[in-house]
């Protein structure tokens, strides 16, 4: 599964629109349905921002859900991914 769907699905377990979800963020309007649909990719940073500010997750979990995501893993004592 891409980064994509692992956010849309984080967006809706999370009960927002991609409306509101784009005001909290302060983004245009279509950003998060790209990057839903796979039509652009998302920097780690970007991904970083959308889960802290948008999702309203603290730091280290969003860390810990991005390398889920991509498939690696966070080492929260050392503050990195280590790859797998």
């Amino acid at each position: 599964m891409h980064v994509g769907t692992q956010l849309r699905k984080a967006r809706k377990d999370h009960g927002l629109t991609l409306k509101k979800l784009d005001s909290r963020l302060q983004y245009g309007p279509g950003n998060i349905s790209n990057y839903e649909n796979g039509n652009s990719n998302p920097q780690d940073p970007t991904l970083l921002r959308i889960l802290t500010h948008g999702l309203e997750m603290d730091k280290e979990e969003a860390m810990k859900t991005i390398a889920l995501w991509r498939k690696e893993e966070f080492d929260a004592k050392y503050g990195k991914y280590l790859k797998n």
